[in-house]
């Protein structure tokens, strides 16, 4: 079947399109992905520096392909502008891995630094994505686990927490003060901020945790020691991501 693909626009409504891939009920799009709904909506909302740096940050940054009849049939995503990027498609387009691929190495070339190569992520199940990438020289650099936890269900007993620590929610207690000090301190060994660089991240990364994301925090005090966050996706379920201490 001939298939057509294009850079993303928001003018066509593509992230609604994009959305529906995650929400549609048509497969479980988790086997062959480590996206989900919430890395979707963060990639398009989430202020990062490198993100500000684009002027069109979305429509540079992933590209959708179409069947013979206008349906989605997948789409390649960079999430943070630099050399990694993610291939997603529906069951029946896997075939397409190769040309997207391709086509992601050749645009975003310039997204290699002298210290950074392409990467990407899959899962266990992509059997036939691996032997692709294996071909073009790509070799697993990292493996990593993910857990599911059923809430509706009787809850497994809590991990006793030592004296003074508590569990916090980021919206009854907006410290994002502290959380930015955590943050910066646990994804890039920074230890000290100053006011500005304080300031800058409170603006742009805390700016809104309403809709999908919700923030706890684990600390004693003030002081925050360890954070994550959940993903709200659809029915009703949800994704940690950057957990951290």
């Amino acid at each position: 079947m001939k298939t057509t693909h294009r850079n993303y626009s928001e003018e066509n409504g593509d992230f609604n399109r994009l959305a529906h891939f995650f929400t549609s009920n048509r497969t479980n799009r988790r086997t062959h992905t480590t996206w989900c709904l919430g890395r979707l909506v963060d990639w398009k909302y989430g202020l990062y520096p490198n993100k500000r740096a684009f002027v069109n940050f979305c429509e540079e940054n992933a590209s959708l392909w179409f069947d013979g009849f206008g349906e989605l049939a997948g789409f390649v995503v960079c999430e943070s502008g630099d050399a990694t990027f993610s291939i997603l498609t529906l069951d029946g387009y896997r075939f397409l891995y190769e040309e997207m691929m391709l086509w992601a190495m050749e645009t975003w070339k310039g997204h290699i630094t002298s210290d950074s190569r392409f990467s990407t992520e899959i899962t266990e199940y992509q059997d036939w994505e691996m032997k692709i990438l294996e071909r073009y020289g790509f070799r697993v650099d990292t493996s990593f686990f993910t857990r599911r936890f059923d809430l509706t269900g009787e809850l497994v007993p809590r991990y006793p927490l030592e004296p003074s620590f508590q569990i916090v929610d980021m919206e009854s207690r907006p410290d994002f003060r502290a959380q930015s000090i955590l943050r910066a301190n646990a994804f890039q060994k920074k230890d000290n901020l100053t006011e500005e660089e304080l300031d800058e991240r409170i603006k742009y990364f805390n700016y809104s945790m309403r809709g999908p994301v919700y923030t706890l925090a684990c600390g004693r005090g003030r002081s925050l020691a360890s954070g994550c966050e959940a993903l709200i996706n659809s029915r009703p379920r949800s994704r940690f991501e950057r957990v951290c201490t």
